[in-house]
């Protein structure tokens, strides 16, 4: 335990005035923010007059966790700081109670929870190590590394050392020592200064028991759709106590999806965060499969052939919305990954994703139902469509001709002005679905027989209980009946879609009827946590197999 106490770094008050020095420099060296400007004319000022005095001044919790911390502070509040508690340990308790600063809750560096004896001990742990390894670096974050929203190494590492010494006296709760250290080896690594500290952890903590998930969220051009499922996956496996490593768009990203669904829920889990600008980025983190019980993969072409071949007997589960396409077109060389369940939004027949794994499941697009289902009421004679793959507008136009009916179409396609038509052009997906839980019909005018198109529209469509009326393909036919959960009518049939929509028009009952049918199979088919569970399960089942 001695050495995991850092006793070559000095006293308490030793480690502190190294830790303030270099508060210090960071302070006067902070690009100049509105909250910070003030805080370093007046600093400069104190060390000309009074250095020691300037520098107590930054001994606060706050203002050390600050200025110590990996993250810039935008803001620095100088305040003279409180008298600190009188606080003293007894053996086995290590004698380093000089580093609490504060006693109570609240944030800071060196502030202990309760006046326990284990509380106080993870505080002045924690406090020493963030103090020596802000003068010295005892480790290093591995590039673009994120534990939560930012990983602070020297946090990370005082957290370790902590429960690890805690641990020790106790004799118990190794476990969580154990699992802290193993998600911080697997983003950051020892510099030459802390090696020693390094290994002193790993023979104090023992082996990390928990299976391990590594999810790699790449599809960037999927993102607003896909995200859910790899949150769905990550907080199950969370649940049932495994450790992540999430290696997923840049926050970036993730802010662009909270423009189109609102703000994201967070999940809580245990592990790691890669946050990545570019797909190709990921490439340098083959090392992340090593410990790895289990791959979760929603990527594009390139990424799967090497995830293939880094990973080719790791159990893994993947969400193919686009991938199966892309193999299809692109013309991959068939690679066999034995262990691999695919699950695709498209029809499996269609491309022939067996070429890759025995493992093909079909699934309708997956959803947070609880966020994208809204409650709107139904505008009268209002008609909604969307979308722009494959659209037989031509049809619609003619079919709507006449009628009592105003159509709301969402399109990034420029039209001319109609009578009877509003273009509100691009929404949000949250809007989109606003807007057509306000309509009382939606309308699906497809060409191409084959295609899959249109199912983003259909899915939100039965998820919101609207009257869907649809072009009858091969792909919309494997999803709904006819004059069950919609209409179908054959392509390119003016006649038939305009009788479609005069007869839901005019049938309230039958509208109802219909949207009450497919809302059912929407809650009963598309709900994400479902997928999550059966990817799951399927995890389980093949670790279970192989043990």
């Amino acid at each position: 335990m001695h050495s995991l106490l850092l006793p070559e770094a000095g006293s308490p008050g030793q480690v502190e005035q190294r830790a303030l020095r270099v508060a210090a420099r960071r302070l006067l060296a902070v690009t100049g923010t509105p909250g910070v400007v003030a805080a370093q004319k007046w600093f400069s000022a104190a060390l000309r007059t009074d250095s020691s005095g300037a520098l107590a001044i930054l001994a606060t919790p706050e203002v050390l966790e600050a200025l110590l911390g990996e993250a810039v502070p935008e803001a620095v509040t100088l305040r003279r700081p409180e008298p600190r508690p009188g606080v003293r340990l007894d053996a086995p308790w290590p004698s380093l109670a000089a580093h609490v600063l504060r006693v109570g809750p609240g944030p800071g560096l060196g502030v202990a929870a309760s006046g326990s004896p284990e509380d106080l001990t993870a505080a002045a742990v924690i406090a020493r190590v963030r103090l020596v390894h802000a003068a010295t670096p005892l480790a290093v974050a591995h590039a673009r590394c994120r534990m939560g929203e930012s990983m602070d190494v020297g946090a990370a590492l005082g957290h370790c050392t902590a429960l690890a010494v805690v641990a020790q006296i106790k004799g118990e709760e190794s476990e969580r020592a154990a699992a802290a250290f193993a998600d911080l080896a697997r983003g950051a690594e020892p510099t030459p200064a802390g090696e020693a500290h390094w290994r002193a952890i790993q023979a104090a903590v023992g082996v990390d028991r928990r299976r391990r998930l590594v999810c790699f969220d790449l599809d960037f051009d999927d993102f607003v759709y896909s995200e859910a499922v790899a949150r769905s996956l990550v907080a199950r496996a969370a649940a049932a106590g495994w450790a992540v490593d999430w290696v997923r768009p840049h926050p970036a990203d993730v802010r662009r999806l909270e423009a189109e669904l609102g703000e994201m829920p967070r999940v809580s889990f245990e592990g790691t965060e890669w946050w990545l600008r570019d797909v190709a980025d990921v490439r340098p983190l083959a090392k992340l499969v090593d410990g790895a019980d289990a791959l979760f993969a929603n990527v594009n072409a390139p990424e799967f052939a090497w995830l293939a071949s880094v990973a080719p007997d790791v159990p893994w589960v993947m969400w193919a919305r686009h991938l199966a396409t892309q193999l299809w077109e692109q013309n991959h060389p068939p690679v066999h990954v034995a262990r691999l369940h695919a699950w695709l939004m498209s029809l499996p027949f269609e491309f022939g994703m067996d070429r890759y794994t025995p493992h093909v499941h079909a699934q309708f697009w997956p959803m947070e139902l609880d966020r994208l289902d809204h409650d709107r009421t139904a505008i009268s004679g209002r008609v909604f469509t969307g979308g722009d793959s494959a659209r037989d507008t031509d049809t619609l136009f003619a079919a709507l001709d006449g009628l009592p009916l105003e159509l709301v179409m969402v399109t990034s396609r420029p039209e001319e002005p109609r009578p009877n038509v509003v273009f509100p052009g691009r929404l949000s997906l949250i809007d989109f679905c606003r807007a057509i839980g306000e309509s009382e019909i939606v309308v699906l005018p497809l060409v191409g027989m084959t295609r899959s198109v249109g199912l983003t529209v259909l899915a939100l469509a039965m998820l919101m209980g609207r009257a869907i009326v649809s072009t009858e393909t091969h792909c919309i036919r494997h999803h709904v009946v006819h004059d069950k959960e919609a209409l179908l009518v054959p392509e390119g049939d003016v006649t038939a879609l305009r009788a479609a929509l005069l007869d839901l028009h005019g049938d309230a009952d039958k509208r109802h009827r219909l949207g009450r049918a497919a809302k059912a199979r929407a809650y009963r088919d598309f709900d994400v946590r479902e997928l999550a569970n059966a990817m799951f399960a399927t995890l389980e089942n093949e670790l279970a197999a192989s043990s």
